[in-house]
């Protein structure tokens, strides 16, 4: 097979390295390194490297080639982050899909209070209470966002 990737992760995992600071120089290189491979391969990733001082301009046309091409864009500020995704990469290769999607739960009562529960006492001056009488009152999340002012009488250690 005449095909190179610069890295192959897997049977079907394959990436391209590019410094952005080279596309500058040859802007060209990509687009015959991303024909040449074509659609051979399951997983095709774009590892760039953000080399430059004002990376906006000539990161958005390579986000736009990659997304054109196909490729799961991947953007490292120095040669050992890409190195670390390169290697977690190749870590997961042999690893179950549903390892990587996590664990799912089942999205219960308990658990959604529980967790609307974490996620308001981070705020200082919420405590327990306060967010059982107000998932009683409102029901979700969003709807206790959506107040613009909480009654005294409600939560009285509150002041929104």
């Amino acid at each position: 097979e005449d095909l190179v990737p610069d890295y192959q992760m897997g049977k079907s995992t394959v990436a391209l390295f590019l410094s952005l600071k080279y596309h500058l120089l040859h802007p060209q290189y990509i687009h015959f390194r991303i024909r040449e491979l074509q659609r051979s391969f399951r997983l095709r990733v774009l590892l760039l490297h953000v080399d430059v001082d004002d990376p906006v301009k000539p990161l958005t046309q390579v986000t736009k080639l990659a997304c054109l091409s196909d490729f799961t864009l991947v953007c490292g500020w120095s040669y050992e982050e890409c190195a670390r995704y390169l290697e977690t990469y190749k870590t997961y290769e042999s690893k179950p899909h549903d390892l990587l999607l996590g664990t799912k739960t089942n999205v219960s009562t308990e658990d959604y209070t529980a967790r609307v529960t974490q996620c308001l006492t981070q705020i200082r001056g919420v405590n327990r209470t306060d967010v059982l009488t107000l998932t009683a009152r409102f029901g979700t999340l969003r709807e206790i966002l959506q107040v613009r002012v909480v009654s005294p009488l409600l939560c009285p250690s509150l002041s929104l």
